[in-house]
């Protein structure tokens, strides 16, 4: 499995824009004061966090996805913060 690394902060969420297709680790990083939520929106899901991520803390999050548009969602209280990213077809191996 890859591992993609996901930032929360206070106003954004940090990710990257494109990942691959196929098994991938979520690391979810509460860089904020208090306990957010994370999941993942889009074809097949929503998968979630199984708890809130406490702050300072981190969480994974395995899941297999298939390419198409996805979003990460977070939520403390009534904040809700998105991040869109693109899950891409595989490429050809050598």
């Amino acid at each position: 499995m890859r591992e993609i690394d996901v930032t929360l902060r206070e106003d954004r969420i940090e990710t990257r824009a494109e990942v691959p297709a196929g098994g991938l680790t979520f690391s979810f990083y509460n860089a904020t004061g208090r306990e957010r939520t994370a999941e993942i929106e889009g074809k097949g899901g929503p998968w979630r966090v199984d708890r809130p991520i406490p702050s300072e803390r981190s969480m994974t999050l395995e899941v297999m996805l298939e390419p198409g548009e996805y979003v990460v969602v977070s939520r403390a209280g009534e904040t809700r913060l998105t991040a869109k990213f693109r899950v891409l077809k595989p490429g050809p191996r050598p």
